[in-house]
């Protein structure tokens, strides 16, 4: 399979909030930077795999980019493919060892959102 350039976008609510961008602004700049390396790996490798991404095989449609902070933390962005674009839908530091359901419902309902022609992304 041939791998295609995609561009990326962030997720943007109603109210013009665009919570992955604010979340990367609050990470420290070598954690910031690990992180938009892996959006890269996704935006110039599509589709890629372990370990950088994963998709989240109960959620069809959503993947998972996966990123080892400093202090051992586990970030993780999910997001979706629309058609030509990639969309950064949510990013949350991990504690457990599955994805809570309330970070998957999220970025679902920003998904289903932004697929059915919802508030446009940025």
């Amino acid at each position: 399979m041939t791998s295609r350039i995609l561009p990326v976008r962030f997720y943007c609510s109603e109210s013009g909030d665009e919570p992955v961008r604010r979340w990367l602004e609050r990470l420290s700049s070598d954690d910031r930077q690990l992180v938009c390396v892996d959006i890269a790996t996704v935006v110039f490798g599509w589709p890629a795999g372990m370990p950088d991404y994963r998709s989240i095989v109960a959620r069809r449609g959503l993947w998972e980019v996966r990123r080892l902070l400093s202090e051992q933390r586990l970030g993780r962005i999910l997001l979706c493919r629309v058609e030509t674009a990639v969309i950064l839908l949510h990013a949350f530091v991990k504690g457990a060892s599955e994805t809570p359901d309330a970070d998957l419902d999220l970025a679902v309902g920003r998904q289903q959102e932004v697929e059915h022609g919802g508030k446009e992304d940025r």
